[in-house]
């Protein structure tokens, strides 16, 4: 298959904090027509699927604002520079469970957005659970 190249003409940075950058790109697309591209780059992220010894898997309840929703999801987050990814899934889901595990295997990566955004995103399983400490943030776990 071949790369269908787009051609940056210019560049310039719309809005930046400390979590994300959304840029705009004036671009020639593939096909010759000159147009604007905006997008946002955003660091890597982690998510974790706690699955306990019945094969059931713990989820959070939280509100998302850009949805106006409460939504059920993995525990998840943002990469810290200073850890690894696996630090960083151990961390993520103690932060927002309480829970701990045992035994972990990294499942794989992918870009969820990338039509929209560079983040990519890294899904580990965890299991043989330690529960002891469980629902110590204030949100929802559901099993």
């Amino acid at each position: 298959m071949a790369l269908r190249e787009w051609k940056k003409v210019s560049s310039s940075t719309i809005y930046e904090d400390k979590f994300m950058r959304v840029r705009k790109d004036e671009v020639i697309n593939p096909g010759g027509k000159k147009q604007s591209y905006a997008y946002i780059e955003n660091s890597d992220a982690v998510a974790v699927i706690a699955q306990d010894d019945d094969g059931g898997i713990y989820l959070l309840q939280e509100y998302r604002y850009p949805v106006k929703k409460v939504l059920w999801q993995t525990p998840a987050g943002h990469l810290e520079k200073e850890l690894n990814l696996l630090e960083n899934a151990k961390k993520e889901l103690k932060e927002e469970t309480g829970i701990s595990a045992h035994e972990w295997k990294h499942l794989g990566c992918f870009h969820m957005h990338a039509s929209m955004e560079t983040m990519q995103g890294n899904v580990f399983l965890a299991k043989n659970l330690d529960k002891t400490r469980m629902g110590t943030r204030d949100k929802t776990t559901m099993k």
